[in-house]
């Protein structure tokens, strides 16, 4: 018998320049919403957002659209963090679930993020987001990285003075997202990193971050990606309080 009390979820994918990849990432959260809906009788929805796409990334994109009946919004941001932003304001599903368009899900992470926030109260699950326990990133690096879970005992938030704990592709409320909006990347004036601050302002506001056990995302990192671009410029994030030492 399926569960039927959690609210409804929009799958996010955001892309740009991914090409084909785009096929397999889109089949990877297809087989992630199945993996759900055996268990939880949730309201799943898709949007596809691309900014400033090239050829055949558009090309792809409009293909599954037709195939899958998927919503396809266009942009010209040149900024994730806003491309995620403007794509949250344009649905109305309680959850976001974000993937960009050249990574993958775990089968199992919506289904066990779900059954997270399903052992948490209705007030608990209004100020949460979560993350995948591990990041395999491939491509350009390799590299498997447990995130950071605020209830492990070795937890240290200074470590917010020098890196982030986790990456900015989470499942949270809609209003988390609305309520502590990206800022936008200004590399000309030295300032990028806007997942990084984002997980910076979410923490110092209280919200609550933890990891889901035994999932991952498999995540691209290609050489001329946003991040990749920002360290070559050695751009910062911006500060907060939690960039100074007389917070802890």
């Amino acid at each position: 018998m399926k569960h039927t009390e959690l609210p409804s979820l929009e799958v996010i994918v955001t892309a740009h320049k991914e090409g084909t990849l785009l096929l397999p990432t889109m089949r990877s959260a297809f087989e992630a919403v199945k993996c759900l809906q055996s268990e939880y009788d949730v309201d799943v929805n898709y949007m596809l957002y691309l900014d400033k796409p090239d050829a055949i990334t558009k090309k792809i994109a409009m293909e599954i659209k037709i195939k899958y009946g998927i919503k396809v919004h266009f942009g010209k941001n040149g900024d994730p963090g806003r491309s995620r932003l403007v794509a949250i304001n344009n649905t109305k599903q309680k959850y976001i679930a974000l993937l960009d368009g050249d990574d993958l899900w775990s089968e199992n992470w919506l289904l066990s993020a779900y059954r997270f926030i399903a052992k948490k109260s209705k007030r608990e699950r209004k100020n949460i987001v979560l993350h995948p326990e591990y990041n395999l990133i491939f491509g350009d690096h390799s590299v498997l990285v447990r995130q950071g879970e605020p209830s492990d005992p070795f937890f240290d938030p200074s470590f917010f003075r020098i890196g982030n704990f986790w990456d900015a592709l989470c499942f949270a409320p809609q209003k988390v997202f609305i309520n502590y909006p990206y800022k936008d990347n200004d590399l000309d004036v030295g300032f990028a990193h806007e997942d990084y601050l984002w997980a910076c302002e979410t923490y110092l506001a209280g919200v609550k971050h933890h990891l889901v056990k035994d999932t991952i995302h498999f995540k691209r990192r290609r050489g001329g990606s946003v991040s990749v671009v920002a360290e070559s410029k050695k751009v910062k994030v911006m500060p907060t309080a939690l960039s100074k030492y007389k917070y802890y």
